[in-house]
């Protein structure tokens, strides 16, 4: 995960940025992945389904993380690494 952020911290687009880790840590969160942030966001599984999905085993088969993955950069910050996902706060 520090990786995955130091590498999204180390683009252009970021090359003003000032390093304020109370910031970066109320600002991002870290996930196991997709659907786990997605559960998390709308408050629970059939939430989530009903947002992306529709039944609870495509979305647990993954078949709606492209969806989620849009929804979150349209509305925010991901990144992706093996192992999870970094999400901003939106």
């Amino acid at each position: 995960m520090a990786r995955a952020f130091a590498e999204y911290l180390d683009t252009d687009e970021n090359a003003d940025a000032e390093f304020d880790r109370v910031k970066i840590r109320s600002d991002f969160s870290e996930y196991f992945g997709l659907q786990d942030w997605a559960v998390y966001y709308f408050g629970g599984l059939s939430k989530a389904v009903d947002e992306f999905g529709e039944d609870a085993a495509e979305f647990a088969d993954g078949n709606c993380d492209d969806d989620i993955r849009e929804y979150i950069q349209d509305h925010g910050t991901l990144i992706e690494f093996d192992g999870g996902i970094i999400v901003s706060s939106f």
